[in-house]
């Protein structure tokens, strides 16, 4: 690694003179323990956040909560993203503490949310699939591999005319 002094003198600095590295703030994973499992376990920071947040609604007893109260825990747990914390694609991005209770968490609008009971309804595990496949001819997009989205995945499908095999 090329340190600052050496970029601008060519001379490598005494340690004495060096900074030491701060941790990275965001990314990576936090080690919490999740509640009831008694021991540590690796915990992304997003889902710190969601089980944060799940825990305040349970103690007070209203599973309906807004972004202030996520951006507030979010800045506890060192996220930087809070509007990304109810985003929950699929189950797998919810904090096991919530799953394991049976909720999700949806959007209500207006800077709403809730904790629902729902989990076992609103997340599919989708079934394998008997028959033989279908080969289709891939043909590259730009667009095609920027996410993983349920947004993306019917542009994908569409625009690689699997859609059109079904309709028509």
């Amino acid at each position: 690694m090329v340190k600052k002094s050496e970029k601008t003198t060519g001379k490598i600095a005494p340690p004495e003179q060096t900074k030491p590295r701060r941790p990275q703030a965001r990314g990576g994973a936090a080690v919490r323990a999740v509640e009831g499992m008694g021991k540590p376990s690796k915990l992304s920071k997003k889902k710190l956040v969601q089980q944060e947040v799940f825990e305040i609604c349970r103690r007070r007893g209203d599973m309906t909560f807004d972004n202030n109260l996520v951006r507030e825990a979010a800045k506890n747990n060192d996220f930087g993203n809070a509007y990304d914390v109810t985003k929950t694609d699929n189950s797998g991005i919810l904090a096991p503490a919530v799953l394991e209770q049976g909720y999700c968490i949806a959007h209500l609008g207006r800077g709403k949310h809730r904790f629902l009971k729902a989990a076992k309804v609103w997340f599919h595990r989708f079934e394998a699939i008997e028959t033989d496949p279908i080969k289709w001819p891939y043909r590259r997009s730009l667009l095609n591999e920027t996410d993983a989205s349920e947004s993306n995945i019917l542009s994908v499908g569409f625009n690689q005319r699997i859609i059109h095999d079904f309709l028509y």
